[in-house]
């Protein structure tokens, strides 16, 4: 999905760059930030991160970003607060997960800020159409 919206727009990834929980990078961006031509488009944030002021950074980043996509957390809930449409990706639906998906679209739905959470099939089927 990352490679299909660098064809239309540059991407900022907002990882930090330090590991601070189970998210790491992925092997993709390492190819990406090697000579794959998208290194024109793709502009890694981690270099302006510190465990102290990654989340005013990403926060900064994305209020002033067209929209979000990326996993489902914080910061895919960060966006519609700021006025901008969110697609977060989870691994799965589940009571607990429609619990909290059902409450922010009812509060960004009353601001008129889309708001989406996509199983890898539906960003596949997402991906796809782009």
């Amino acid at each position: 999905m990352i490679e299909k919206l660098l064809g239309r727009s540059d991407v900022v990834l907002l990882d930090t760059g330090f590991c601070i929980d189970d998210h790491d990078e992925i092997a993709w961006m390492e190819a990406a930030t090697n000579g794959y031509g998208y290194n024109n488009r793709l502009i890694k944030a981690a270099d302006w991160m510190t465990p102290r002021n990654n989340l005013e950074v990403q926060s900064r980043i994305i209020a002033r970003s067209r929209c979000f996509a990326g996993t489902y957390g914080g910061l895919s809930y960060v966006a519609p607060f700021y006025g901008k449409p969110s697609i977060a990706l989870h691994q799965q639906r589940g009571d607990v997960m429609d619990s909290h998906v059902s409450t922010a679209l009812a509060v960004f739905n009353a601001f008129n800020v889309p708001f989406m959470l996509l199983t890898p099939d539906e960003g596949d089927l997402l991906k796809a159409m782009l």
